[in-house]
């Protein structure tokens, strides 16, 4: 058995948001030679999940929040990685500003659902493109602790030049997912951990895994293992890859493996 894992967008898909026919016939090839498939992403399970169910039955599983959990197709998790609620509340508080005068977004992953101090654009898309409910912390009673990630989100002009303070690039995982994106995870947590799980799970050969990436959090998984970098890829990330292939748009997964990669 060999392991493949594929991040989602800028690699699976491109803004269409859609498994192309010839993509989907590709990940069946593998399934049905009983290879395990992963989809690695930022997003939620629900979010993953919607892609694996295009999928023929076979061993599918669902690296989640960038990390934060790895779960089986059945919705069976086999661990989770979770930081401190009470972050989110002392975000807001010093990051406000950046809410109501740049229209910057700011939320959290409970798991399959979000959860939000004020309502923007940002929580509406998550709903929209996940399928996910988001709940309003300020109106609900709170029974947990603990959360996968904090997402902020701000237009790229500020973006790129944004920090959070020192203190919190100590404690936490930090990760731009893209260019709008800043992502707050614990210091454990990144897709490579989701695919070392993965492997000892699987009892498989580190040789035998193939990781699919294009952006900064899909680095060190395509470093660690056999990575394949989109051509659309960052350039550090096709520094650390094994094999380039085509762009997304191009369907670089399905050239990939049918001409690249000895199966």
């Amino acid at each position: 058995m060999k392991l493949f894992v594929f991040d989602v967008d800028g690699t699976l898909v491109t803004r269409t948001q859609r498994l192309r026919r010839m993509t989907i016939e590709s990940l069946n090839k593998l399934l049905d030679k009983g290879h395990a498939i992963a989809i690695a992403s930022g997003r939620p399970f629900s979010g993953i999940k919607k892609y694996l169910d295009l999928l023929h039955d076979g061993n599918k599983f669902a690296i989640c929040a960038n990390g934060a959990s790895l779960v089986k197709y059945d919705g069976t998790i086999l661990y989770e990685l979770t930081i401190e609620l009470n972050l989110l509340f002392k975000l807001h508080e010093k990051y406000l500003n950046y809410i109501k005068n740049y229209g910057a977004g700011l939320y959290c992953y409970i798991k399959d659902e979000i959860g939000y101090l004020e309502y923007t654009k940002w929580i509406r898309n998550e709903v929209v493109a996940n399928k996910i409910k988001a709940y309003n912390l300020n109106k609900i009673d709170i029974n947990f602790n603990n959360i996968y990630k904090i997402m902020f989100a701000i237009n790229c002009e500020i973006s790129s030049n944004f920090k959070f303070d020192q203190e919190i690039y100590e404690k936490y995982h930090v990760v731009r997912s893209s260019p709008l994106f800043l992502e707050i995870v614990n210091k454990d947590c990144d897709k490579v951990y989701g695919v070392r799980k993965l492997v000892d799970y699987l009892g498989i050969n580190k040789i035998d895994v193939y990781t699919f990436g294009d952006s900064g959090n899909d680095l060190l998984m395509i470093k660690e293992f056999n990575g394949v970098a989109m051509d659309n890829a960052l350039e550090k990330v096709k520094e650390v890859s094994k094999i380039i292939t085509k762009s997304c748009s191009e369907d670089g997964v399905s050239f990939a493996l049918n001409h690249l990669i000895n199966l």
